[in-house]
């Protein structure tokens, strides 16, 4: 997907852009400097859970920024210097689930209820010739109604709902991706769900 902003600017300007995705997925921002103008300064800062983690300007190459988290922030500056126009910036960005070892899980709140009215979806990537360990350390939901459930692109691996005895207890998949969908109904709401994931060199 592209982003850009061309067009007259005036000195002393500022655009702020927000781009968020999906949690657990990442940003690849690909920044194109050429369409800065040189004669006059122009200062495009990218944000990453408010930390600066990179700027462009117009003598600056096209280059590639990685998030850390779901969200970047991307503000553009025009400087008081200069009769010209602004040409502006444009970028393009794309998502991806990054590659992990290990992870963790929980229900919006734990170990407070969750509310109600929750579709949350988490993606787990781990390297390939791994497979993926999920330990469920508590899950607690109202049954039949608010569930948790874990997919591979071949099957349902799991479908978690209602109230456990036993802790911890494990599941396992022979695949290197899974997705997690956590949803909630409008009445009854409960303690909820905490897990942990590992990439498994044993269940390939």
């Amino acid at each position: 997907m592209q982003i850009t902003h061309i067009g007259s600017m005036a000195p002393l300007h500022r655009i702020m852009t927000v781009m968020r995705v999906l949690h657990g997925r990442k940003l690849w921002l690909t920044m194109d400097g050429r369409k800065l103008i040189v004669r006059i300064l122009c200062l495009t800062f990218v944000y990453d859970n408010l930390t600066l983690i990179d700027t462009t300007t117009s003598r600056t190459r096209p280059h590639s920024v990685e998030s850390v988290s779901n969200q970047l922030y991307v503000e553009f500056d025009t400087s008081k210097k200069g009769n010209e126009k602004y040409i502006g910036w444009k970028a393009s960005f794309k998502t991806f689930v990054p590659i992990t070892m290990e992870g963790s899980f929980n229900s919006p709140n734990y170990p407070n209820n969750y509310t109600a009215f929750q579709n949350i979806t988490r993606y787990v990537h781990v390297p390939d010739d791994f497979g993926i360990l999920f330990n469920i350390l508590d899950f607690s939901s109202e049954n039949g109604y608010d569930y948790l459930t874990i997919t591979t692109d071949a099957s349902i691996l799991s479908n978690l709902t209602g109230s456990y005895d036993v802790f911890p207890f494990t599941i396992r998949t022979n695949a290197s991706k899974a997705t997690l969908l956590w949803h909630s109904d409008k009445y009854v709401t409960n303690r909820g769900f905490n897990l942990t994931y590992v990439a498994d060199p044993n269940y390939t």
